[in-house]
């Protein structure tokens, strides 16, 4: 059975995000304001998979 590569992909903090999207602070935390693009919490630190932020962002521009 192959496991596709987004279940394997390694979450990314904040940081890593702003580096693969290659925007600023400001541009995440509208996107996130706006439900533009998911996250998720492990305990306080928001966390991201950068298949699906690329994917939510994708479809918003369509």
């Amino acid at each position: 059975m192959n496991v596709s590569d987004t279940t394997k992909e390694k979450p990314v903090n904040q940081k890593e995000l702003l580096s693969f999207l290659g925007i600023g602070k400001t541009t995440l935390n509208k996107l996130k304001k706006n439900d533009s693009i998911p996250y998720f919490k492990a305990g306080k630190r928001i966390l991201y998979q950068p298949t699906e932020v690329l994917n939510a962002l994708k479809s918003k521009s369509l």
